[in-house]
């Protein structure tokens, strides 16, 4: 199914043509204005409350970086400081609070959004593992018996 808007090209056999008719029907003002509004209404909507098993950090960090890919793509690209803002404002997770307002306080991290989140991947907190019962059923004495320092006698 040949889309119309390159219908024309086919006939004179005008590949030039059609890959600039298709660069303007995908990449045209109303598309790329599209493309960033999309990105930043992702951008707005995105809040980090904490590790899930669903949603982690890095799973945070990469939907941002893909927004800004998006924001790129459609010329809109925004500054380091205007990327780090928008970070900020996303994370709610009480344990990165502290994290968050060292940043702040920072000119570096302020203006570098990489080295923001590798500063607050720092204070991430990870996911608590959680026994069942059937994990706990396996647990033999020995593994809760306290560890025999290396050296001593009993």
């Amino acid at each position: 199914a040949v889309k119309v808007w390159i219908k024309g090209f086919i006939c004179r056999k005008d590949g030039r043509g059609a890959w600039i008719a298709f660069k303007a029907h995908y990449l045209g003002t109303a598309q790329l204005d599209g493309i960033a509004n999309r990105a930043d209404n992702r951008i707005k909507n995105l809040v980090y409350t904490g590790e899930k098993t669903r949603y982690t950090f890095e799973k945070h960090v990469s939907n941002f970086k893909q927004a800004h890919l998006d924001l790129a793509k459609a010329g809109n690209e925004p500054d380091g400081r205007s990327k780090v803002r928008k970070f900020l404002q996303s994370i709610k997770a009480p344990e990165l609070q502290t994290s968050v307002a060292v940043v702040k306080s920072s000119q570096v991290y302020m203006n570098d959004f990489e080295a923001t989140i590798n500063y607050l991947r720092q204070s991430v907190l990870p996911l608590s593992s959680t026994r069942t019962v059937a994990s706990a059923s396996r647990i033999s004495s020995d593994d809760l018996a306290p560890a025999k320092p290396p050296g001593l006698q009993y």
